[in-house]
């Protein structure tokens, strides 16, 4: 069985060499959570097998069970990588949601956050020649956890859908000596072309070197340097600065990327070597407007939810991605708004490469508890810091209509949440802009959206008609724009829910409960003609900078796609991107 998945799970920051630990693991269910106390870590075997990285409900996991397992195990065996010159990463993509690992009957770490990664580097001491991997995954259907659309009843149905538990997400191992890199910040400034790489140093104590060197995007060696990096008490920081002549901007048209490579040497010895890649782009929010690169762009969004056949989360192809992109495109998109889901980084990797813009949400939990906001805030920052060096990212969504602040229209304590989660953002990362609820009730943002789910060009024109961008107050369909004491400040408008048409030769899975946003349309002429109206109507209002029409895809019940769960156009491509390209009066 050949591997699956086999390309590198991280193109922003790939070390070699590397091992894919995906394909084939024991895998047991845990319904009676008795595996702890039994020491399962210490079993022989388990008595079913798993396809990683898929969870156990997909189809190309092997296993295909939907029902609710809060408690399973997973175990594999592998031999010592001929690079182990020492020292051996252990990698995890994500795994949803809490996990606890063994490496050779002892516990070397757990993790909690089923949308980000981690790994552990494993103990010398520990490796053998042949090795037992055994990781246990608790998912409970718990509201306080960040689920996303994921569903806590034992059936999906609405707008919620099948659960993805377990390992999502690739594992694989990866070598180094002495010393490593982690954490990678790359900064750019676009009017002086200066590009700054910070990022941590790890590993035994000493004086280190850090050589790096920049391509340009035909390849061609623009920039070596080297800069001193110390360690002490096991960690330390490394930075590189360099001035790129004639930067060639990252945009839509134009997806320039540059390469990023870097050394860790201590002495004549390379302890770690990393290549990545940036983007120069610049991302900003006046009059009224988003803007790359000092002009105007307006926002020709999709609502994706990440869902894909056989793979529930997770693309059973590396292609998967890289098509979706390119179907989105072909329909006049130029870039998505990722729905509760923080998405894998190989589908970040394509949108840089081809040009294609991306909201970054967070996956929301359902319930305003202590826990729920310590769980939500560590995570959210570890989606920061994954993901904050892919220039297709243009703005950061930890919040959508107010789940898990269901209160925060006049909340004074879920308002200071919402706050202190815009401002963490901030921190983590200062260039992007921040939407902090999506839809309404505003609290501290740099883009006001509103969901407009209007069923006709003429509803929607009837509710902004004569508003404009000095206006005290927004059209609010649902829930007002802005919360209780918050007031509009000019910020840029996108429709960033709309639409939601469907149409009736296309009908929900089976065994699944219509749920259709908009209009439902009896043909083809119909379904566009509708779909032209209400487009046209956010396009000819001067006040808004965007939309994003309700969705890519359909997924389970929702019928609101523009292309099949299978990823079939409903209608010509074409026929769509002649409506989405059309001129905006804003411009």
């Amino acid at each position: 069985m050949s591997v699956p998945r086999p390309e590198h799970p991280r193109p922003d920051f790939t070390r070699t060499p590397w091992l894919s630990l995906n394909g084939p693991w024991e895998f047991a269910f845990d319904d009676g959570d008795v595996g702890e106390r039994e020491q399962w870590w210490q079993k022989a075997d388990f008595p079913l097998s798993i396809v990683v990285p898929f969870p156990f409900e997909s189809p190309a996991s092997g296993i295909g069970d939907p029902a609710i397992h809060p408690v399973c195990w997973y175990r594999r065996t592998f031999s010592r990588p001929a690079f182990d010159r020492g020292r051996l990463r252990l990698n995890f993509g994500a795994v949803d949601y809490a996990a606890r690992v063994w490496l050779n009957g002892v516990l070397i770490g757990e993790h909690e956050g089923g949308y980000v990664p981690f790994a552990f580097d494993l103990p010398t001491a520990l490796v053998r020649e042949e090795n037992v991997l055994v990781v246990r995954v608790r998912d409970e259907v718990d509201k306080s956890q960040p689920r996303g659309k994921q569903s806590w009843e034992p059936e999906p149905s609405g707008t919620h859908y099948a659960r993805c538990t377990g390992l999502w997400q690739p594992v694989w191992l990866e070598g180094w000596t002495q010393a490593r890199l982690d954490d990678l910040r790359v900064t750019t400034d676009i009017q002086t072309g200066e590009v700054t790489v910070r990022g941590g140093v790890h590993g035994q104590a000493g004086h280190y070197r850090l050589l790096a060197a920049i391509t340009a995007p035909d390849g061609a060696e623009v920039a070596r340097s080297e800069s001193a990096a110390e360690i002490a008490d096991g960690a330390g920081t490394c930075e590189f600065r360099h001035r790129v002549a004639k930067p060639q901007l990252w945009s839509v048209e134009s997806p320039n990327l540059y390469g990023l490579r870097l050394e860790l040497r201590h002495g004549a010895t390379v302890c770690d070597a990393v290549d990545s890649y940036f983007g120069l782009r610049e991302v900003a929010a006046h009059d009224g407007k988003i803007w790359l690169n000092g002009s105007p762009c307006y926002q020709r969004l999709a609502l994706d939810q990440g869902y894909f056949p056989g793979g529930i989360y997770a693309a059973e192809t590396d292609d998967a991605y890289r098509r979706d992109i390119e179907l989105a495109k072909a329909c006049g998109f130029n870039g998505v708004r990722k729905h509760q889901k923080v998405e894998d980084p190989r589908f970040l990797y394509w949108a840089d490469r081809l040009g294609f813009l991306v909201w970054g949400e967070m996956a929301n939990s359902f319930e305003f508890s202590e826990i729920g906001r310590t769980r939500f805030e560590r995570e959210w920052r570890e989606v920061v810091r994954r993901d904050r060096n892919h220039p297709c990212i243009i703005v950061w969504t930890p919040f959508n209509e107010s789940w898990g602040v269901r209160e925060v229209g006049d909340n004074a304590e879920q308002q200071a949440f919402v706050e202190r989660i815009v401002d963490l953002t901030r921190a983590e990362d200062p260039t992007r802009l921040i939407c902090d609820n999506s839809g309404w009730q505003h609290v501290k943002t740099d883009i006001c959206d509103i969901h407009d789910y209007a069923k006709t060009g003429d509803d929607f024109r009837q509710r902004w008609a004569g508003f404009s961008l000095d206006a005290e107050t927004v059209p609010g369909p649902h829930k007002p724009a802005m919360a209780a004491g918050r007031k509009y400040a000019g910020q840029p408008i996108v429709i960033s829910e709309c639409g939601g048409i469907g149409m009736k030769q296309f009908q929900p899975a089976p065994g699944k409960k219509l749920t259709v946003y908009g209009a439902y349309m009896e043909s083809p002429e119909d379904y566009l003609a509708r779909y032209r109206g209400v487009m046209r109507a956010i396009l000819d209002q001067p006040a808004l900078c965007g939309f994003c029409y309700t969705q890519l895809t359909d997924i389970e019940g929702e019928v609101n796609g523009v292309l099949t769960f299978d990823r079939q156009p409903k209608v010509e491509p074409r026929l769509l991107a002649e409506i989405n390209r059309g001129q905006p009066a804003a411009e």
